[in-house]
Parts: C-alpha cells; sequence; structure tokens
C-alpha cells in the first residue's frame, strides 16, 4: 500500500478505535480538539506555507463560523446538517472580502491588515450583545450526538476524524498537483509567476477564500463540541496557536499541520498553570523553532531519517538521445511607448529581435529598461506602440493568457535566481535522463528541490525568448 494512503487509513484507525481503547473523557476530548483544530492549522499552511501570506487574524474566520452556525442552529432553529455548511459559507465569504485585499499587500503589512480584520470580529463578538450574548456567549446549543448522549463525544469524533482525513487529502493533492507549484512560484516571484500564465491575484484570493473556509469550519465544530460559544474564545492568543501550529509542523509540507497541532495543543496543556506569561512563551516558542529549525518538525525528522544516497550500479551502455532543436520566434516592437502619469519611462522604442540571437538594451539608471521589458512580458500594459511575436500582435494581450489560447510565448528571467521549493529535480526529465544518472553522479539529485541547488544546476528550460533584466552579475532582483 502507497506511504499517502496508509497514512490516511492510520488516522481512520486511530479515531475508530480510540473510544475504546482509551476511554477516559480527556484523551477524548483532546482528540476531538486535534482533530477539528489541524483543519484550520491546513488551511493556514496552504495559506502562509504555499504562498507566503501571513494572516494574524485566522481567529476572525474561526469566529465567523462558529457564531454563524451557533447563531442559525439556536436562534433559528436550523439543523446542525444546515447550520454548519452555512457558518463556513460565511466564513468563506469573508474569506473572499480580506483576499480581495491581499492582492494588493504583502509581508508586515497584510499581517497587519488581518490582524486589524479578527480584532474587528472579536470586538463585534464582544459588543453585540443581542446576536452574540457578548461576553457571556451563547448557550445550550445542539451538539453532534445524534441523539445519543452518553455516545455522543464518540460520534463527534468520528466526525471531526472524517472531516480531517478529507481535508488532509485534499491538501495532500495540491501540494504534490500543478496547482501547488504554481502557488509556490507565485511565493517566491510575482512577476515570474504572471509571466508563465499564473493569474496571480485570482490564485492569491482563492487561496485566502479556502484558508478562511477550513477555519470556519474548524469554527463550526468547535462550536458543537461542548455547546458553547464565547467571546473569549477568539482572540489573537487563537492567531497565534494556529500560526505557531504551522511554523512548528513545517511549512509548505503536508505533515505538518496534523504534527504543528499535535505539539500546540500538548504544549498549552503544559503551560496552563502559567496563563500570566502563556502569550510571552507561545512568542519564544516561534522564534525559537523559526531560528533553530525554519523547516519545522517535519524538516527535522527528514534530516534525522535522512541517509546518504548509495549510487546505483553503472546501466548497460546505450547511446545518448540526441538534443532537440528549439524552434525560435521572432519578436518585433514599434514604438513602444509607457508613461506613468506625467513621466514618460519608455518613448518610441523600436526592436527586431531574430531567432536565435541575443540582444543587450544597455543605459543608466532611470532609463527605462526594466519597463521596457516589462512591457515586453506583458507585466506593463503599453500606451502606445505594437509588439508582435511571429507575426502575431500581442500587444495587449495579457502575461497570464493560457498556452492554446494566444499565449505570448515570451518569459521574463531575472538577475538572481528564483529557488522554488518544488519536486522537479527529476519529474520531467526522469525518463530522459534515467540512463545518465550514474555517468554525472546525480543519484544524489532525484529527490531534491531546486532550492537546494546552484543557480546553474536549475537552468534547465528551452524558453521561446528570455528577456534578462540585467546581466548576472548585477544586483537587481525580481
Amino acid at each position: 500500500m502507497p506511504a499517502a494512503r496508509l497514512k490516511y487509513v492510520a488516522l481512520l484507525a486511530v479515531v475508530a478505535v480510540l473510544p475504546f481503547v482509551a476511554p477516559n473523557p480527556f484523551f477524548v476530548f483532546f482528540t476531538q480538539s486535534l482533530a477539528y483544530t489541524a483543519i484550520a492549522v491546513i488551511g493556514l499552511n496552504l495559506l502562509l506555507g504555499l504562498t507566503g501570506q501571513m494572516s494574524l487574524g485566522h481567529a476572525g474566520f474561526y469566529a465567523l463560523g462558529s457564531y454563524g452556525s451557533a447563531i442559525l442552529a439556536s436562534k433559528s432553529g436550523w439543523p446542525l446538517w444546515a447550520s454548519i455548511p452555512a457558518g463556513v459559507l460565511v466564513a468563506g465569504i469573508s474569506g473572499v472580502l480580506v483576499g480581495m485585499v491581499a492582492r494588493r499587500t504583502r509581508g508586515l503589512f497584510l499581517a497587519m491588515a488581518t490582524l486589524a480584520f479578527g480584532y474587528l470580529v472579536e470586538i463585534a463578538a464582544q459588543r453585540w450583545v443581542e446576536l452574540t450574548g457578548g461576553t457571556m456567549g451563547l448557550m445550550a446549543l445542539p451538539v453532534i450526538d445524534f441523539g445519543d448522549y452518553r455516545r455522543g463525544p464518540m460520534y463527534f469524533l468520528w466526525c471531526a476524524g472524517l472531516l480531517l482525513v478529507v481535508v488532509q487529502m485534499a491538501s495532500d493533492y495540491v501540494h504534490e498537483s500543478a496547482t501547488g507549484r504554481a502557488l509556490l512560484a507565485m511565493k517566491e516571484s510575482d512577476s515570474f509567476a504572471a509571466t508563465v500564465g499564473i493569474n496571480v491575484a485570482a490564485r492569491r484570493t482563492g487561496m485566502f477564500a479556502v484558508s478562511a473556509l477550513l477555519a470556519g469550519l474548524s469554527g463550526a465544530l468547535f462550536a458543537h463540541q461542548s455547546g458553547f460559544v464565547g467571546s473569549d474564545a477568539f482572540g489573537l492568543r487563537l492567531s497565534l496557536d494556529l500560526l505557531i501550529a504551522a511554523v512548528i509542523g513545517g511549512l509548505a509540507n503536508s505533515n505538518g499541520p496534523l504534527l504543528g497541532t499535535l505539539l500546540i495543543l500538548a504544549m498549552a496543556e503544559l503551560i496552563a498553570p502559567l496563563q500570566s506569561v502563556a502569550l510571552l512563551l507561545r512568542g519564544v516558542i516561534l522564534v525559537g523553532v523559526l531560528m533553530l529549525f525554519p523547516e519545522g518538525a517535519t524538516g527535522l525528522l527528514r534530516l534525522v531519517r535522512r541517509r546518504p544516497a548509495a549510487a546505483p550500479p553503472p546501466p548497460p551502455a546505450a547511446d545518448a538521445p540526441p538534443f532537440e532543436k528549439v524552434n525560435g520566434a521572432r519578436l518585433e516592437a514599434a514604438g513602444l511607448t509607457k508613461r506613468f502619469a506625467g513621466v514618460r519611462a519608455v518613448t518610441d522604442f523600436s526592436l527586431t529581435v531574430e531567432p536565435g540571437t541575443v540582444h543587450a538594451i544597455i543605459g543608466p539608471n532611470g532609463a527605462g529598461k526594466s519597463t521596457l521589458i516589462h512591457m515586453i512580458a506583458g507585466l506593463h500594459a503599453a500606451d502606445g506602440g505594437t509588439l508582435r511575436v511571429d507575426g502575431v500582435d500581442v500587444t495587449r494581450m495579457p502575461a497570464t493568457a493560457a498556452p492554446g489560447s494566444g499565449s505570448r510565448a515570451l518569459s521574463r528571467t531575472c538577475s538572481s535566481s528564483a529557488r522554488f521549493q518544488c519536486w522537479r529535480t527529476c519529474c520531467s526529465a526522469s525518463s530522459r535522463a534515467a540512463g545518465c544518472r550514474w555517468l554525472v553522479s546525480s543519484a544524489g539529485w532525484v529527490r531534491a528541490t531546486p532550492n537546494t541547488r546552484s543557480g546553474s544546476a536549475r537552468c534547465a528550460s528551452s524558453p521561446t525568448c528570455a528577456s534578462p533584466t540585467s546581466p548576472p552579475c548585477g544586483r537587481r532582483s525580481c
């Protein structure tokens, strides 16, 4: 059985038999919390690990899912099978709105924006007493027990565990798919991702929505675990716990959220008597992990288990496959012009580049070289002039035009290599390189990621037309 499927079977087995082998209410409650909290951490790991978008307000999405389901179930009489999806939908819609803001911000600015969102949701939950109950909260909420009070905790554990396995399977698929590689490309370089046809704005907004949906699902399950929801549960501490769990487990690793959630919940139980310094301890743990183990617990385990790969025996002698000649394209720029308000960055530029030739554009700082390259790559829309590739007018064509629908067939390279953390070393070229690994002593590269190799070793593509912004020895980056 493949290791991935074995993992799912093991999770289901643990969830199924735990209530019988460890009927202690504490262990059942702890496993329930582990299951639904891990769902929120998986969403945050997808957002932060794959796209690099920092969120300090995931407690807000968690609260919206929790209150949305709790209010509909307690005040409107909705059944749980309807109130929980509705609460998740409320969180998802808020994720789309926050994601639209995230399209224009990154780094600390995005972190502050999401922190403000989480704070606003917390304040609204405290002050809107008629709807949320304020600090007293909502009590006597229906719980997931299917009408059997005694077996209710076991049924809840099974439901939360099954949802966790489904979400984990979806997360594994995203990490191993072209979508995951596209998200990693966005994380490393927005401009590069756009030039290879990735709609950065749409994917960033969509990933925020997915992450918010998962946080809302986690919050809805929390509301119907014990039948009580209070505003004190959705403060900054919850956002930090979710963030620390994602970081401790290992960002951009599909197995990290579950391990990180287990560690953070165990830590919360250990430091429960130290509530006065709980936030300080969380901050120290987060900084310590980032400094000592940047790849988290999964990276540490992989490092401990790693063994030098033995070189395979030499294969039978075979003729090397012939190199394929790549047909070039003719690039024609005529009268390209670009203005920024009253400043003319590029004026009436014309150039013809024949296939198989190399051209250099030389000029002082501020001459408009990068702006010109951005226009050719489609990152900036030209205010005037035309651009043709093999006779096809691509002047108004966006950089994200999909292949087969009239793509620009242009790529923009950068002076410093973008190191994408994707499993690409042996994906596309494995069949052609199988007989050459022993010859070049590359047996240890089979499962290596590009960010662990030099810039020259990562160059393995054949673009139709590449447009570097400056010589490799320059200091300008994407």
